[in-house]
């Protein structure tokens, strides 16, 4: 699924709903790739600026939105809440 998403990217939008951990990770990856110059033949491109990851997290006042950004190389600027893909981005990287 996430390389159908990322083929088709030209004035498109996409609002996905997951707790998918393999979602994001794949999407991390094609961000790699890209920036490597290793993008698979046949695949479009895309950068981290097209990729937007609000988590929503649980408050005494509410719910709060916590935007997680990724760099170029599809790292995490900002740390994930609750010990998130801490064994399963090992094995990715």
């Amino acid at each position: 699924m996430a390389i159908q998403l990322s083929q088709n990217t030209e004035h498109v939008n996409y609002l996905i709903e997951t707790h998918s951990e393999h979602l994001i990770l794949r999407l991390r990856k094609r961000i790699r790739q890209n920036t490597d110059n290793e993008v698979p033949v046949g695949l479009k491109a895309f950068s981290h600026n097209e990729v937007i990851i609000n988590y929503l997290e649980p408050s005494k006042d509410g719910v709060k939105v916590r935007r997680i950004r990724m760099d170029e190389d599809g790292e995490f600027r900002e740390p994930w809440p609750n010990g998130f893909f801490h064994e399963r981005l090992d094995e990715a990287l």
